[in-house]
């Protein structure tokens, strides 16, 4: 019987590693490119700024009590959500008072309830007063395309380019993130392309556009205007990393994998550029070379505590002991990584054989989001060492303790009970736990799978449709379902049902891919049997799918395809009881 519930209690990082160091370092799918830190405005470090447009003489006008109303009732209207009254109020300030500040809340009211005529008037009296304010010049860009002004518009914009010039700041970057909020996608890249044509040789020109781009996720144009930037600036990090995402969401990894590759050769010192090299294999699961890498960043960036947290976990990982010893005892002198390094070293010295070390670092995990793992971890050590009730007592308190992980605590110690064949114990856990929680599927579904250890098929029918009437999509119970229905050789229609109704909710798992093969087999249609098991094989190496497919094979005639299978799956797992089965039954032996 394949095993359908995920272990609570395994192995040593759970197969978290890519999410984890993703985590520590702040990657995900959709972050945008990091934009080259820019040095402070010159007038900050105490430098005279010239700025190119005429600041307007200040126009000194008394608080009438009109104007003062007015401002009143415009915050006010604003706070009620009166978006149209505030509007008019911010208006009539603004010209009464001769006033930025009110010009300016009068333009982003205006843009806020898409009145791009009233927003018009606005900026226009905003950049009057205000004409070398960046936010003025960005509203002014929008608001011209908003009302088909594209000339307007252009003007706007190269008036931003001056302002940030002055400001030592990148104003192409700067039209970039204002395009990015137009209503109108294809006029904002109209725009940026009309800017780009008059400073082709401008690297921060083709990134601004790159960036434009891959928010409309336009990849194929972003790719270009990625690499126009890189072929002008080779030795600039950011449109790199940009480039690795937009090819990435082209599905195309192995790609991007290339370009940091030869980015990293190119510019071995360049830390972003091998940072996001590193993340890359990491995401490949490619944890030795990651591992090369991270030991290069942090020979680099010697303080970067979290690039010394991932090459931790990468060592971990790939069973790098005595280095990954090493660095937890180094970061649980850190107070803000105590508890998650205590974990992890707890790990090591359990994989080392070291229980008793293991359970007291596990012991010591007091707070963070790993102290229910660790009391988890803690509890399966004291049982396998022959402390069941020690065990038991150390979740029931943490039950109390932790209420949001009452469930994973009560299947932990269900999964004890089950390992160490106290099955009676069990059965009345689950009855205590089913009782405070009657429609829990989890608890449902790990019954029913146990019920077919006790061979209760009947027991395991009753939970599995109690948890497919509660969801009726839950992928495990169908396939569990319809699997033992095949593998039992009955209700076979209804089988084919289930692990249908499973693969269409996900179509690339291996264990659905190897239960429709198995309905397949048991139906007669060797073909379809054999084409199901091996998609399931080449998915994923499992002594049960290798099972399965010798089985399938030889039964249809090629005996010399399941022999290869076989032998195979036993030099993988050559201690297989599910492979020695088989071979017995079909009087194989090597």
């Amino acid at each position: 019987m394949k095993i359908f519930c995920s272990k609570y209690i395994d192995g040593i990082l759970d197969n978290k590693v890519a999410v984890l160091v993703a985590v520590i370092l702040g990657l995900s799918a959709c972050q945008t490119a990091p934009v080259r830190p820019l040095d402070r405005e010159p007038e900050q470090r105490g430098e005279a700024v010239t700025l190119p447009f005429e600041e307007p003489a200040k126009i000194r006008v008394g608080l009438s009590k009109e104007l003062l109303y007015q401002y009143l009732l415009a915050e006010i209207a604003a706070k009620r959500g009166e978006f149209h009254t505030s509007l008019e109020a911010y208006e009539q300030a603004a010209v009464n008072g001769q006033d930025a500040y009110a010009a300016e809340r009068a333009t982003r009211v205006a843009w806020h309830v898409k009145d791009y005529s009233a927003g018009l008037r606005s900026v226009r009296r905003w950049v009057e007063h205000a004409p070398n304010s960046i936010a003025a010049r960005k509203f002014g860009a929008l608001l011209f395309l908003e009302n088909g002004n594209n000339e307007g518009a252009l003007e706007q914009l190269n008036a931003l380019l001056k302002i940030a010039d002055a400001k030592s700041e990148n104003g192409f970057l700067m039209i970039s993130g204002a395009l990015m909020g137009a209503r109108n996608g294809v006029a904002a890249t109209r725009l940026m392309r009309s800017m780009l044509s008059e400073h082709a040789n401008d690297p921060d020109a083709h990134f601004a556009l790159g960036m434009l781009l891959t928010r409309q996720q336009n990849w194929l144009m972003a790719e270009q205007a990625l690499n126009e930037a890189i072929a002008l600036r080779p030795d600039w990090s950011e449109p790199y990393v940009l480039l690795v995402q937009v090819l990435n969401a082209r599905g195309d990894g192995d790609k991007a994998l290339k370009r940091l590759e030869t980015a990293v050769a190119d510019n071995p010192e360049d830390t972003v550029l091998r940072n996001s090299y590193a993340r890359l294999l990491v995401d490949k699961r490619r944890y030795s070379e990651a591992l090369t890498e991270f030991r290069v960043l942090v020979q680099l960036l010697p303080s970067d505590k979290d690039l010394k947290f991932a090459l931790a976990m990468l060592a971990t990982q790939e069973k790098q002991w005595a280095e990954a010893r090493a660095l937890w005892q180094e970061l649980r002198n850190d107070a803000d990584r105590y508890h998650d390094a205590t974990y992890y070293l707890a790990q090591i010295e359990a994989a080392e054989g070291n229980y008793v070390l293991a359970m007291g670092l596990y012991a010591s995990v007091k707070e963070g989001g790993l102290e229910v793992d660790a009391t988890i971890r803690h509890a399966s050590l004291q049982a396998d060492h022959g402390s069941l009730n020690e065990a038991r007592e150390l979740l029931a308190n943490a039950r109390l303790k932790h209420p949001g992980r009452v469930i994973d605590l009560y299947l932990a110690e269900l999964q004890i009970l089950q390992e160490i064949a106290e099955s009676e114990e069990a059965l009345v856990l689950y009855e205590q736990a089913l009782e405070a929680f009657p429609n829990n599927t989890d608890l449902l579904y790990a019954r029913g799978i146990y019920a077919v250890e006790l061979e209760r098929f009947d027991w395991m029918e009753r939970d599995l449709r109690r948890v497919l009437q509660i969801d009726a999509d839950h992928v495990d119970a169908l396939n569990a379902l319809g699997y033992t229905y095949a593998d039992r050789d009955m209700r076979l229609d209804e089988a084919f049902a289930l692990v249908a109704h499973a693969l269409r909710l996900r179509p690339d798992s291996a264990v659905i891919l190897d239960s429709m093969g198995w309905v397949y087999y048991r139906k007669g249609d060797f073909e379809q049997a054999v084409k199901y098991l091996k998609q399931a094989h080449e998915a994923r190496s499992d002594e049960e799918i290798a099972a399965h497919l010798g089985e399938v094979l030889w039964v249809s005639g090629d005996k010399k395809a399941a022999e290869t299978v076989w032998q195979e799956a036993l030099n993988d797992y050559p201690e297989s009881d599910i492979l020695r089965k088989v071979l017995k039954r079909f009087g194989v032996s090597y």
